[in-house]
């Protein structure tokens, strides 16, 4: 049989080049699926906490489950959007997060005076470049309670 050297050999030259672009390309595609899901995931989980230590300094004032709940609102805002008062779809907001997907548990003692909260999204589809992640109880966050307890502070 003859080698390259004997006769040419254009077409092999060009056959491993697309060859080894395609494998490379693969590679690079998974890496950066694999780095944007961990960012996104970073970026929820860093919202998460903020909201766990936000909802554990705010004065819990919730005699009234109607008033719980806008509590609990109130948390779901700031882990959405980082403001309580904002509204979701702004600037700053965590991309298809929606404040129903946020959880919010209030821990009381027996007296009622709560002791800690914990925060958690449920039911979020993390969207990467070429596929979603099912992301349901994570990620979550626990913050002991140091707020002021107001149970009759809630406004009607």
């Amino acid at each position: 049989m003859k080698s390259c050297a004997q006769r040419p050999c254009r077409g092999s030259v060009l056959l491993e080049l697309a060859l080894s672009v395609i494998v490379l390309i693969l590679m690079t595609a998974g890496a950066l699926q694999f780095g944007y899901a961990f960012y996104s995931y970073g970026r929820l989980q860093r919202a998460v906490r903020n909201g766990a230590r936000f909802a554990s300094l705010e004065p819990y004032q919730s005699r009234t489950p109607a008033c719980l709940e806008r509590q609990k609102e109130r948390v779901r805002r700031f882990v959405v959007c980082g403001d309580p008062a904002s509204a979701p779809g702004g600037a700053g907001c965590v991309p298809g997060l929606s404040p129903e997907q946020v959880e919010v548990v209030y821990h009381a003692d027996d007296k009622g005076v709560p002791v800690s909260v914990e925060v958690a999204i449920r039911g979020f589809r993390l969207a990467s470049v070429f596929s979603t992640y099912e992301l349901d109880g994570t990620p979550a966050a626990a913050a002991s309670f140091a707020g002021r307890y107001a149970p009759n502070g809630c406004p009607p």
